[in-house]
């Protein structure tokens, strides 16, 4: 059963909700065999049952997540499977500097946890950024939207590895066009501090103008830029 859980993992990473949910199916009712045949113990069917209803869970959470495709980059939901890629960055002080890191792997899950709930609470939120040809993670972006802060921003991180090869731009790009054209706003707005140059560079490539500086919540003034809908070529 471990190797199905493993086929169906595959199948969820790749973007493929379908094939992994036909599976799935296929697996549950494939349980009902040994029970006849072999008289399996009914721990062992309910571990299988397990590791199958956790798998569908994961399904169901793609279907309801929309999948984005780049020229380069496949922008699909945040799981479990992305703690490394999340380990990565938010351990590393450098990397993470602008993003409340340094962080224990813990506290690194529970990033995850909250990057997966942002989409059932708010029904939008931040995408794992995945190479189309290798499956290698390099990042995340997407809109948050915590309790108290004035409105949704576009947010990105982008793995150190994976820096200076226009990712972050490619993937915003997408996200902002998400924000358009399938939310619906009027406008796509991001934010950062004053010292995070590679932030702002990033936004006025993507064509951002300032229109605002405003104090957040957590005391610190920050200029907020409108992003402009992308082009459709």
């Amino acid at each position: 059963m471990l190797t199905v859980e493993c086929r169906l993992r595959a199948a969820i990473d790749s973007g493929e909700p379908r094939d992994s949910f036909r599976l799935a199916v296929r697996c549950i009712r494939s349980l009902r065999a040994p029970i006849l045949q072999f008289g399996c113990s009914a721990a062992n069917v309910c571990l299988d049952y397990r590791i199958l209803l956790f798998s569908l869970s994961d399904i169901v959470r793609m279907y309801q997540v929309p999948h984005l495709k780049t020229k380069r980059l496949l922008l699909r939901p945040p799981g479990e499977q992305d703690h490394e890629a999340y380990c990565a960055f938010f351990c590393d002080g450098e990397a993470s500097h602008f993003y409340g890191g340094p962080i224990n792997a813990f506290a690194a899950w529970g990033k995850i946890a909250r990057d997966c709930g942002h989409w059932h609470l708010r029904g939008y939120g931040q995408w794992t950024i995945v190479l189309q040809k290798s499956g290698a993670i390099v990042g995340s972006v997407g809109f948050s939207w915590p309790t108290g802060w004035p409105r949704p921003e576009l947010t990105w991180w982008i793995g150190s590895s994976w820096r200076r090869q226009g990712f972050a731009k490619e993937a915003s790009t997408a996200a902002i066009a998400f924000g358009y054209n399938e939310l619906k706003w009027d406008m796509v707005e991001t934010h950062m501090k004053d010292e995070n140059t590679a932030a702002r560079s990033l936004v006025l490539s993507l064509g951002g103008e300032q229109f605002a500086r405003e104090e957040f919540p957590d005391g610190i003034s920050r200029d907020v830029f409108r992003l402009p809908r992308p082009s459709k070529s």
